[in-house]
């Protein structure tokens, strides 16, 4: 899970306060061809759309 919804899940008393633990990274990447539109991937749902909107994912 991300840092941010663990935060949220903490916050809303569903994780107890101080049981974080990173135990792994995990890193997103994207190429596009040369002049093709850049798609925003900054957010969850922002990278939702990229991948629903590409004509093709390799």
């Amino acid at each position: 899970m991300s840092a941010n919804a663990i935060g949220e899940l903490i916050a809303a008393g569903k994780f107890a306060q101080g049981s974080r633990a990173n135990i792994a990274s995990s890193w997103v990447a994207m190429a596009v061809k040369q002049g093709a539109l850049k798609r925003d991937i900054s957010s969850g749902d922002a990278f939702k759309r990229a991948m629903l909107a590409a004509k093709s994912i390799a």
